[in-house]
């Protein structure tokens, strides 16, 4: 078992490596050749020195891509399956039910297995009669991160979409059914206004990095964004897909300007949402100490889970925690400021020999 456990692990860290190889050679944005010198020898990809500014700043005050793609993943050790399985996720964390959305049933191609309690929920048909019933339900794989596969079906007076184009519902049926793997069926969460104003085409979620603090035996929140959709997105808001990403003031849950992944040699600020025209910077999450101070409580729940980067939709009566992270994307988090420049974050990341202690 001890060999087995070994050769796993090997090959696991392999793939880590072989995923950083791959950023390397996926650079979006246009970099000099005396820049990816400088960040390959830093550890960092070649689209991190736009995004870091890494021709000015300090390359050692931030996590770098080599520290989160190939460390950060063993952080959770093999409890991360928790955040990487949507149904564990739920089921581990099934006392906070008010807190997740309602999951209906699996489907994988035209067989569909009910995990509502009525099991009512057990054919296409009845997905698509779920549907009609709610205006509107989320299908994404069990596994799977980065919005990869996500799709939004909805239906209003007989007019079927898909991801916010029309369709019918015999192809919407059929789409469905084409599902090679297996994807779940769950709850449509309807976001707070202030978020649907400021994109009302994609699910515009929260991302709250927290850690867990050996000195005090709990949680901490290290850092929060706000990611909102753009066209480029619909319907989710995946920031290096072409969504936007601005910092929440961990204090008092304002938001600051938007921020574009590079697609070029610098990055793009925006005050405003460059579709909408609704005001960013400014804006603030409504009560947002209480979403920490409960988030702070889930968090708490799950020791086992050191590291986790928790989605959150505000509504407009509290929230819900669409999935966590296990290996969070850092560079959405640290393209508004280095992690490592907080002491209790640098600690953390040393206790777990992810970069080296000064």
């Amino acid at each position: 078992m001890a060999v087995i456990a070994s050769v796993r692990n090997a090959a696991y860290w392999v793939l880590r490596f072989m995923r950083l190889l791959k950023h390397m050679a996926g650079a979006k944005s246009h970099v000099s050749l005396v820049g990816r010198v400088r960040a390959w020898s830093h550890g960092f990809v070649p689209d991190s020195y736009v995004i870091y500014n890494l021709g000015t700043n300090n390359p050692r005050e931030y996590v770098s891509d080599y520290a989160q793609l190939v460390q950060t993943p063993v952080i959770n050790h093999d409890y991360r399956i928790v955040l990487n399985d949507k149904i564990l996720f739920r089921e581990v964390l099934h006392r906070f039910a008010e807190h997740l959305p309602r999951l209906y049933c699996v489907l994988r191609g035209d067989t569909v297995r009910a995990l509502d309690e009525q099991g009512a929920i057990n054919c296409l048909d009845a997905v698509l009669d779920l549907c009609e019933r709610n205006g509107a339900l989320v299908v994404k794989p069990v596994i799977g991160c980065c919005g990869r596969g996500i799709m939004v079906l909805s239906t209003h007076a007989d007019t079927w979409r898909l991801n916010g184009t029309e369709t019918s519902r015999t192809k919407l049926a059929s789409t469905l059914a084409g599902q090679a793997e297996a994807c779940l069926v769950s709850e449509h969460v309807a976001q707070a206004n202030y978020a649907a104003t400021i994109f009302p085409h994609a699910t515009n979620s929260i991302r709250l990095l927290t850690m867990w603090n050996a000195a005090d035996d709990a949680p901490f929140l290290a850092a929060a964004v706000h990611r909102f959709g753009t066209p480029a997105t619909i319907p989710a808001d995946n920031w290096s897909r072409g969504g936007l990403s601005a910092a929440v003031d961990l204090m008092s849950g304002e938001l600051g300007p938007g921020v574009a992944y590079p697609r070029s040699k610098r990055l793009r600020w925006h005050n405003r949402h460059p579709d909408s025209g609704a005001a960013l910077a400014g804006t603030v999450v409504p009560r947002w100490s209480q979403t920490v101070a409960h988030l702070l409580e889930i968090a708490r729940s799950v020791p086992f889970l050191p590291c986790v980067g928790w989605d959150v939709v505000v509504t407009e009566e509290s929230f819900k925690l669409i999935e966590g992270n296990a290996h969070s994307d850092l560079n959405l988090l640290q393209v508004h400021g280095p992690l490592l420049k907080n002491p209790r974050v640098r600690a953390f990341y040393e206790q777990q020999r992810v970069i080296r202690a000064r």
